[in-house]
């Protein structure tokens, strides 16, 4: 496995909030799928390197009727590009190499027992992204800083089943990377198609531009101290919106939680299947 050489790369691409990727190894893109929701916001920040100084620039999303696409001229196709470190990967140990793909959550192993999930129509709309010929990791800044719990839920409520104890998940990583590196004379180029839509090239040189793309949550008032331990073992996270576009095949649905008295309590990470070919096209909705 070739280390990780992103001070090389052209342009770096990080992920976070209600994303979820697919590596098509036909096409070399990642196929990523932002989920919609009502509570998120999409938002792209370029910040461009240039002799001069940085330039930076954001962008946010608020249609349904865009697609993003982080191309790349005269780019060089990495011989690995899904970074991982060792045979032996364990997530309730202590994180050695926090750039190790495995940290991001799969869905296709980390739930259901190594069975892949299926993918249905989203009830939510989703907004597609590729990114061609990226050199993926786990976003190391983004680690969780102590091991989660996963909660079984009831697949008709929605809610923790009753009387069933949360296991240990482990640590993961709530970003997702990708480095792409283009040849002397190439470019990354950032193109959003839609009414609205606009293009960025990011020429190969110098220190990597850098791409940032959230779909989070806008911040939240501060907490005023009522709701601690107990109380916040019961707030749902985030996490549990991945089920609008995804089904588990025994019909399982899970949280994932911090641990009590852990302070923030909301999940709301980059996600990835393993399985696949690819994402997209999505089923169609029959309603």
């Amino acid at each position: 496995m070739m280390p990780l050489e992103s001070e090389k790369a052209t342009a770096t691409v990080s992920i976070t909030g209600l994303a979820l990727g697919c590596y098509n190894k036909c096409t070399q893109n990642y196929e990523v799928g932002f989920l919609r929701h009502d509570t998120h916001n999409l938002t792209i920040e370029v910040t461009k390197r240039l002799p001069g100084g940085d330039s930076t620039m954001m962008y946010e999303i608020k249609d349904y009727q865009h697609r993003i696409f982080i191309d790349a001229e005269n780019a060089v196709a990495p011989e690995d590009p899904i970074y991982m470190k060792g045979d032996d990967f364990d997530r309730k140990q202590v994180p050695q190499d926090k750039e190790d793909f495995r940290w991001i959550i799969d869905f296709d192993s980390d739930l259901n027992e190594g069975n892949p999930v299926d993918i249905k129509a989203p009830d939510v709309p989703v907004t597609e992204m590729y990114i061609s010929k990226p050199r993926l990791y786990s976003d190391k800044d983004l680690m969780t800083e102590d091991p989660h719990l996963l909660v079984r839920l009831d697949p008709k409520s929605g809610d923790p089943i009753p009387g069933e104890d949360p296991e240990l998940f482990g640590f993961f990583t709530e970003g997702i990377k990708a480095d792409i590196t283009c040849r002397n004379g190439g470019a990354v180029i950032l193109r959003v198609d839609g009414p609205q839509g606009f293009q960025v090239n990011l020429p190969h040189g110098g220190a990597p531009h850098q791409i940032t793309i959230k779909n989070i949550c806008p911040p939240k008032a501060a907490n005023d101290g009522s709701a601690t331990g107990e109380d916040e073992d019961l707030e749902p996270t985030d996490f549990r919106l991945f089920y609008s576009l995804i089904k588990d095949p025994q019909g399982d649905k899970f949280d994932i939680k911090p641990p009590v008295n852990h302070g923030e309590g909301a999940v709301c990470n980059g996600s990835t299947l393993t399985k696949r070919d690819g994402l997209f096209p999505l089923p169609a909705s029959t309603g």
